[in-house]
Order: structure tokens, then C-alpha cells, then sequence
């Protein structure tokens, strides 16, 4: 079981430097490393799992959230972070096998909802 009082960067046992680059998603990126999982916002799993950084540990907590509200609007438009999930590769989930069962199971469940999101490409829903 994931400890959510702590950040990636102990969970992972890594600490990054400053930014290098200042763009948003960089700096979101980095301060988000450093807050416990259990406060982060749900931009700040969008951003992170958009980057691909601790999937193991936000993947299930972004289902968690997505089975809430599958098409929260989180930033741009409604669905934005179930799209962020969408692009994922399959090996992406590798680590975390239960919470894609569980994704593909929201996505089967709310089926005619996220099909009728134009900011959503059927070919992404596609897959499950």
C-alpha cells in the first residue's frame, strides 16, 4: 500500500535539483514531486502523468479520481485528464495492472458519456 503522506521524490528516492527550464509544466512538475500524493491537485496529476513521472504511485489515484467524474474537467475541458490517461502506452501501466483493469472498466461504464466528448478521439477509447 502506497503511503500518500509521502512524495514521490521519497517514495522513488529521488530529489531533483531547481528547474533548469522555467515553463509551467517543468516547475509544476518539480514542485508537485515534492508535496505528499494525498495533496496534490488534480492539475498537478495531470501535468505529472502527462509527463510520465511516478506512474506507479498517481495512476491509481488518478482512477480513483476519474471514477468519481469521468470527465472532470480539470484545466482545458471536460475530460482533459481521462485524455491524459488515454494517451498512455500499455507498457505505461505495467507497474500497476489493477488500476488498468479498473480504468478499462470506468471507460466501458461510462462508454456513451465519453463518446459523446468531442475533445476526446474515439480511436483512444478504442483500445478498452
Amino acid at each position: 500500500m502506497i503511503d500518500l503522506q509521502q512524495s514521490l521524490e521519497e517514495l522513488e528516492h529521488d530529489c531533483w535539483n531547481e528547474p533548469a527550464f522555467p515553463s509551467y509544466i517543468v516547475k509544476t512538475c518539480h514542485r508537485a514531486r515534492k508535496k505528499p500524493l494525498c495533496t496534490l491537485t488534480n492539475e498537478e496529476l495531470r501535468c505529472l502523468i502527462g509527463q510520465k513521472i511516478g506512474l506507479r504511485y498517481l495512476l491509481p489515484i488518478a482512477v480513483t479520481v476519474l471514477q468519481q467524474e469521468p470527465l472532470l474537467e480539470v484545466t482545458y475541458f471536460p475530460g482533459d485528464l481521462l485524455l491524459t490517461l488515454l494517451r498512455l502506452e500499455p507498457g505505461d501501466w505495467a507497474d500497476v495492472p489493477d488500476a488498468l483493469r479498473q480504468f478499462a472498466a470506468l471507460i466501458q461504464a461510462n462508454r456513451a458519456q465519453i463518446d459523446a466528448c468531442e475533445d476526446i478521439p474515439h480511436s483512444l477509447t478504442d483500445k478498452y
